[in-house]
Parts: C-alpha cells; structure tokens; sequence
C-alpha cells in the first residue's frame, strides 16, 4: 500500500512545478532556481522536506527507473499514477550512482542510524556540545532524535549519490554536526526557549519504521541543507556528462572533497581521510586538501565558479 493516501497530488504542484521539484531533488537545479517556480518557493520547499513519501519512496523508485530497472510502484509504496509520472523524468543528469531497493535502503539507513558507532558519535557530541541545553527543560533522548532526525533528512536527500555505505555514514555525521551547531546557535537566542520540546508528535516519515519524533530538526535545515552551503556533491552533480572530461586533478580535487577515502590523503593527513572529514567544517577540511594538491584560494575560487556556471 502507498504510505502517502493522496500521493504527489497532496503537494498541490502543477505537473510543471513537479518536474522542477523532482529536478532539483537530484541536484539538478539549484535552490533559487526551484523557488523560481513557484508563487512561495519556501513553502514549496517545506512540503518537500516533511515529505517521506518524495524524499524516499519516489525518489527511490524514479532513480531505479532511471537505472534502466523495471520497478513496480507496490514494491516502492507509490501510487501507479505518481509512477507514471516519475517514469518521464529525465535524469541523465545525474552521475553514476547505484539504485537501491526501498527495503534494502531503509535496512541501511536505519542500520548506520542506530549502530553503535553512531550512539558513540552522538553521545560524545552532545557531552562536548549540548550539555548546556539540559538547562531548558531538554533531555538527551531529545536532543538525539533531533540529531538523528537531521541525519535521516540529509541520507535521504543526498540519495543516488553514494558510492558506499561508508560515504552514507559521513554524510550522517556531517548532518548531525551541522544541526548540533544550529541547535546551539538557536537554543542560545532568547526568542527560542522551546527549541526541540515543540511538535512532539509532529511528522515522522511514514515508508521508514525509524522512531522520529518531531519536525524541529527539519525545520531548521529547511534553508540550510548541503546546497545553501556550496555542496560540492551537487556541484558534481551539475557537471553531468561534463564531469568525465575533467581533468583527473579536478577529479581528484572533487571526490576528496565529497570525503571519499583516499589512502594517499590519509597517510598525508596522519590518519584516515574519511575520519578528518567527518568531523571538521567543510571549510577546514577543504584547506587540507588544498595543502595536500597544493591548490590556492584563487585557484579554487575559479573552479568552483566554473562549475556554478555548468
């Protein structure tokens, strides 16, 4: 059965503004480009992010479509007619990624969300960095479900475009210490006292048996996903056909800075590259590997404005 009654109708997009929706899902458009589309692009773009039935199980199944598989719309929980639909879309755009059934998918979502490494991850990072938010009434239980929920909303966002199990957990990592910040910098402001104690019962997404309480977390990355902060990946992504004919400097630049390990690198760095990844700022982590190929600010400047402009 679908796990959304009404489907994509329930967006209440024309099928124009779907095709630009399901576009830019795969990074093939831009932020400002997709609100272009519509009368309120931040509402637009709300409804997409509190909707698991877009962010998973249509995505799941026009990528499958795409791969050149024959997926059923009963084995994704989606609607014949939205698969119809989806079955138009052009997604030759995107790279080389692999399709993943929606069980399979959501066994390895669930599994990289609660496995141990991931309980450690986020019980060291609330010690270092939430322990001041007890003081508002906020529990740990809390505060790691909004980190989890922030995880799960980026490992859906993200998807094709992994190239392993192990980049899906970087990108949790990543996600979760982006809301971790967020949530600090909210919880320090006086007009959010009630940061994660509101909506309790609010959204969850309904293909994934995962223990989601609230909507904060998606809120608040509503406006600051991997895109609103220059994701190399979508840069990637935008390059296309293009990519191939890059040079394999620029190649190597790109899949470094998406943290695909990378033996080299790691031994440069004194440790694994995926490590040094996973827990610095995008920004730090880009320095190093500027230093390691010996890249300038100038030189990365203009090859990031080269692929903008793709």
């Amino acid at each position: 059965m679908p796990s959304n009654a009404n489907g994509l109708a329930e967006l209440g997009f024309t099928r124009s503004q779907l095709r630009a929706a399901f576009i830019y899902l795969f990074r093939g458009m831009q932020n400002s480009e997709f609100r272009q589309h519509f009368e309120n692009g931040i509402a637009a773009k709300r409804k997409l992010d509190e909707s698991g039935y877009v962010l998973l199980n249509c995505k799941l199944f026009a990528w499958a479509h795409a791969r050149g598989h024959e997926p059923k719309s009963k084995d994704f929980g989606i609607l014949p007619r939205d698969a119809r639909f989806l079955r138009t879309l052009d997604l030759s755009f995107v790279g080389d990624y692999p399709a993943w059934s929606l069980p399979s998918f959501r066994r390895t979502i669930e599994r990289q969300l609660f496995s141990p490494d991931m309980d450690v991850y986020i019980g060291k990072f609330i010690s270092k960095k939430l322990r001041f938010l007890k003081s508002y009434g906020i529990t740990r239980p809390d505060i790691a479900n909004e980190l989890r929920m922030a995880a799960l909303y980026n490992m859906y966002r993200m998807y094709p475009m992994y190239k392993s199990e192990l980049h899906i957990k970087n990108v949790a990592k990543r996600a979760i210490k982006n809301a971790g910040m967020d949530l600090i910098h909210s919880a320090t402001k006086r007009s959010v006292p009630h940061l994660v104690k509101e909506q309790k019962d609010g959204f969850a997404f309904q293909a994934t048996q995962l223990p989601l309480h609230s909507i904060t977390a998606q809120k608040m990355l509503a406006q600051k996903t991997y895109e609103d902060k220059f994701d190399v990946t979508a840069a990637m992504t935008r390059l296309g056909v293009a990519y191939n004919k890059c040079t394999d400097r620029a190649k190597h630049f790109i899949s470094l800075l998406m943290g695909q390990p990378d033996d080299e690198f790691s031994r440069f760095l004194g440790r694994k590259n995926e490590k040094v990844f996973s827990e610095l700022d995008f920004d730090e982590y880009c320095v190093l590997v500027q230093s390691y190929l010996r890249i300038t600010e100038a030189q990365k400047t203009r090859f990031f404005a080269r692929i903008r402009r793709l």
